[in-house]
């Protein structure tokens, strides 16, 4: 049976620290390659269950008024946003799109681009995050779409767990999520290498009991109740 050895020695004068294990073990206990946060079928659970709650959530437009406090206003403006605000996809779907850029693709950030028509909206379109870059400058930032910069004021920009130093960039959970994928990966690895059938143990089933107990109908009944 084979010996894996792994020394990390990068100078002479440094010591050595080695790592012997045995080799099916090794295959079995540590697992290797990269999966990206989007492919995970963990966390994009989580994520599209989260999408999920939002998107059939209404959306209302409010009027702030003085003595009657916050009052929803139904109008042409409240249906676009609502029920209509894409001609390409139904309400849910842009409002599903739109969460799991924030929580996934777009690493904390989504941009909306609102199209009007004579003074009218028209249309709000949502951006696919490999599309958008963030360029900060001294007066705030700017964003750029397939390289074009656009004004923020135009823009609809959501943004999740703000940046300490860039608040109005969004920087997600990514480095959070990244370490939950990670353990849960190694813990499927091992659980698979545990249960595959070079480490299956067999199935033993042991009863206390003594001779006189077994040597009985009533004995054997009650162990059997008993267990």
């Amino acid at each position: 049976m084979s010996i894996l050895s792994r020394l990390f020695n990068r100078r002479s004068n440094e010591k050595v620290v080695s790592s012997i294990v045995n080799e099916d073990l090794f295959r079995n206990l540590c697992c290797d390659g990269y999966t990206s946060l989007d492919k995970n079928p963990e966390v994009i659970t989580a994520c599209k269950t989260i999408a999920d709650l939002i998107s059939t959530m209404t959306i209302h437009l409010m009027n702030n008024t003085e003595g009657k406090g916050d009052q929803r206003i139904i109008n042409e403006l409240s249906r676009k946003v609502d029920i209509n605000p894409s001609k390409y996809m139904t309400r849910k779907t842009w409002m599903d799109f739109i969460v799991m850029t924030m929580l996934l693709y777009g690493n904390g950030n989504a941009i909306v681009v609102p199209h009007t028509q004579n003074g009218l909206l028209e249309e709000l379109e949502p951006i696919r995050a490999g599309r958008v870059n963030f360029e900060a400058d001294k007066s705030g930032y700017s964003v750029k779409i397939d390289g074009v910069p656009y004004d923020p004021e135009n823009l609809l920009h959501f943004v999740l767990n703000p940046d300490k130093d860039y608040p109005w960039k969004g920087k997600g959970y990514n480095v959070q999520l990244k370490q939950v994928a990670d353990n849960l990966k190694q813990a499927a690895a091992t659980e698979k290498g545990f249960l595959s059938h070079e480490y299956k143990p067999s199935l033993i089933v042991k009863v206390d009991g003594t001779v006189g107990e077994m040597a009985t109908m009533e004995g054997r009944s009650q162990i059997l109740r008993d267990y």
